[in-house]
């Protein structure tokens, strides 16, 4: 059998189920097709829809945030749930703010920035108990790219959801599968895409502010905010919070992906590289220098002159290597690989002084001792199995990791580095 899976113009994707049968004793093929049809809403009915609600079950975790007791879990494309994790083993859901189309947020003062679909909005956290919001900027960012480049902005509104519609039909068996049932559309082989792997998470932030995952496509640093869609990197000026004052744009290049400031620098990944981004001048970000490598999906964190980079297969990036990359970053001008360490199939990581958390993939996370960066894979020290990890935050003034996984969001004390200890738990439902 034989998967395909499909995106067009208009972003119907579909995910095509090829059963072959042999071509020497049947002249024809059955093909079974689940199509995704789109469900649209206007913008109007998008920007109506943001309020604050009550508690509700975590379904599909995406991108994780922390601001002193205050956690952030981001409801893909639907808003973002808040507990209190003063008592991380007896964590509090304080309510959830829905929010059409968001995937990214960064916190600074008592005010929430978070992205909806084209939008910039600003919301006030002095009363967690009932979020409201106070600012808007719309049309800021550009259609979400999914895909190999393919976007989407209907005038009909954006894609809130896609409906399936199994379709069976059969063949001649000396044609070439069908592969494109709408115009323009393009077919992409790769087994593992779906209408939710849509990248949008992290890093060391300002006093204020609270700190992201890894993968961040929003970060708070210098009094700005700064987010990167797929090519340009956003600065707005925080001087005003409630009404941010969005500042030229500077384009990048293609397939960015995340956002990690360090020091006064902006360490941007994308499909290809990591660039990295004086920000000395906050609102004129000027490049450094860069460091390229295969196609593939690159979070980084940094620490001292070092950064660790995890590169893997298996998603819309189109990358074949699953590893880690270690890179000398003491000349900003010119990053220079020291090692790479061959994983499972890493995503998100975190690092705490010289204690380097890998979210592995399925294989779980694992833990290593970063003192010798030419020695990391001989210093693991500790394993946790059994969970299909995405991102991670540590926490080193409570020596506390919280972990994002398939199945929930989990919370470690990891004062004594080669033994976690579980704390508490959010599960999925």
């Amino acid at each position: 059998m034989k998967k395909y899976s499909l995106f067009t113009n208009s972003l119907l994707i579909l995910t095509i189920s090829l059963l072959f049968q042999s071509c020497q004793d049947k002249c024809t093929e059955n093909y079974s097709y689940t199509i995704y049809h789109p469900v649209y809403k206007s913008m109007e009915a998008v920007r109506a829809d943001v309020h604050f609600d009550a508690a509700k079950a975590l379904e599909n975790p995406g991108k994780i945030y922390v601001r002193d007791n205050l956690l952030i879990v981001n409801e893909v494309n639907k808003g973002m749930h808040f507990y209190n994790i003063a008592d991380a083993t007896n964590p509090v859901d304080m309510g959830f703010l829905n929010v059409p189309g968001n995937i990214d947020m960064a916190v600074a003062g008592n005010f929430l920035y978070a992205d909806s679909y084209y939008d910039l909005l600003v919301f006030d956290l002095g009363n967690t108990s009932n979020i409201t919001e106070v600012g808007r900027l719309e049309d800021v960012f550009p259609p979400r790219v999914y895909g190999n480049g393919f976007q989407y902005s209907p005038d009909s509104g954006v894609v809130v959801d896609w409906i399936p519609e199994v379709v069976n039909i059969e063949q001649n068996c000396q044609t070439t599968p069908p592969g494109v049932f709408f115009g323009g559309g393009v077919m992409v082989l790769d087994n593992n895409i779906s209408s939710t792997d849509v990248k949008s998470n992290g890093g060391r932030n300002a006093a204020t502010a609270g700190i992201g995952g890894s993968m961040a496509r929003f970060t708070i640093a210098s009094n700005m905010l700064y987010a990167v869609d797929n090519s340009t990197l956003h600065p707005f000026s925080l001087n005003n919070p409630t009404h941010p004052d969005s500042l030229p744009k500077v384009v990048i290049g293609w397939n960015i992906e995340t956002l990690f400031p360090y020091n006064n620098n902006l360490f941007i990944g994308s499909q290809n590289g990591i660039f990295i981004y004086d920000i000395t001048n906050p609102g004129v970000p000027v490049e450094l220098g860069e460091f390229g490598h295969y196609a593939s999906c690159d979070p980084v964190v940094v620490s001292g002159n070092t950064a660790y980079v995890t590169l893997r297969s298996g998603t819309l990036c189109n990358g074949y290597s699953n590893q880690l990359d270690v890179l000398d970053v003491s000349e900003l001008t010119n990053p220079v690989l020291l090692k790479t360490y061959l994983l499972h199939n890493p995503h998100g990581l975190g690092i705490d002084n010289n204690t380097l958390f890998v979210c592995d993939g399925d294989a779980g996370l694992k833990v290593f001792d970063a003192t010798n960066d030419l020695k990391i894979d001989k210093n693991q020290l500790d394993r946790i199995k059994n969970l299909d990890t995405y991102d991670v935050i540590p926490l080193p003034s409570r020596q506390l990791l919280i972990l994002s996984a398939k199945d929930g969001i989990y919370f470690y004390d990891y004062s004594k580095p080669s033994k976690l200890i579980e704390q508490g738990y959010l599960p999925v439902q």
